[in-house]
């Protein structure tokens, strides 16, 4: 729908901060989702691939694969995400422990629901028991009104207009965390290392 390459709200992000942006996405794959392939995030091969890389910064954003779950499995998923989140959490923050991490909640295509903040909320208190930054989206009701515009005719992602946009609101809430002043930490990388 949009956001390929460069027009990518993570590539608007690190372009406005100068960083050197490199996504690690895995489609299909969530916190528990493991897109077919055991690639959730917490999986020890995505885990190990990001800490290998030694990030300065690390924004994490899982899609909505894990809330594709009907009403009555809810709850064992809330408990599933939060078992899958608390171990990656554990693992990156020991893999690299001085970089920034930053966890961005769940993205509702439209207008936040008590899924989406049920959700929302278990992310929060797992990034919060490991002191890692958190930026809830439901709280920001980025999609819902007039802004569903910024979805594409799929009704779920984001077009180029939704991802420039996202990277605006994005940065407001990094900015709050200070990121503008957030230094490189890691001595033996350099921009001419990032694949």
């Amino acid at each position: 729908m949009g956001g390929n390459a460069k027009n990518n709200w993570s590539f608007l992000v690190a372009e406005h901060y100068g960083w050197a942006g490199v996504p690690l996405a895995a489609g299909g794959a969530g916190y528990v989702a493991g897109g077919g392939q055991d690639l959730q995030f917490g999986s020890n091969v995505r885990i190990f691939d990001i800490a290998s890389r030694r990030p300065d910064i690390l924004l994490i954003t899982n899609g909505v694969n894990d809330l594709d779950v009907l009403p009555e499995s809810q709850e064992y998923r809330l408990d599933e995400i939060r078992v899958e989140a608390d171990r990656a959490f554990q693992l990156l923050s020991a893999e690299v422990p001085r970089s920034k991490i930053v966890v961005i909640g769940y993205i509702p295509p439209g207008g936040s629901n008590a899924w989406y903040v049920s959700a929302n909320s278990v992310l929060s208190e797992v990034s919060d028991a490991h002191g890692i930054m958190f930026i809830d989206p439901t709280s920001l009701d980025l999609f819902s009104g007039e802004n569903q515009r910024l979805i594409g005719t799929d009704k779920f992602h984001l077009t180029d207009e939704g991802h420039s946009y996202f990277a605006d609101q994005m940065i407001l809430q990094l900015n709050a965390f200070g990121a503008s002043g957030w230094p490189q930490v890691y001595a033996n990388w350099t921009i001419a290392e990032n694949p």
